[in-house]
């Protein structure tokens, strides 16, 4: 709550989400199913509806398992 009163996450689940990419591309498929966990986490308490939207449609695409 601390994070978020002091606007401390603001793109915080844009780059979280941005590292879990970056994995899948490299081929490390295990690796980025964290990261786009913890994304969608960020993504869903800040109201950042349009990554949300990103990760779901990232987790169908890829077969992610988040």
């Amino acid at each position: 709550m601390v994070l978020k009163k002091e606007g401390l996450t603001y793109y915080l689940d844009v780059l979280v989400y941005e590292k879990g990419f970056n994995l899948i591309k490299l081929g490390k498929d295990e690796e980025c199913e964290k990261f786009y966990l913890h994304a969608m986490v960020i993504a869903d308490s800040t109201g950042n509806n349009s990554l949300m939207d990103t990760i779901k449609s990232d987790v169908e695409k890829y077969g992610i398992e988040a």
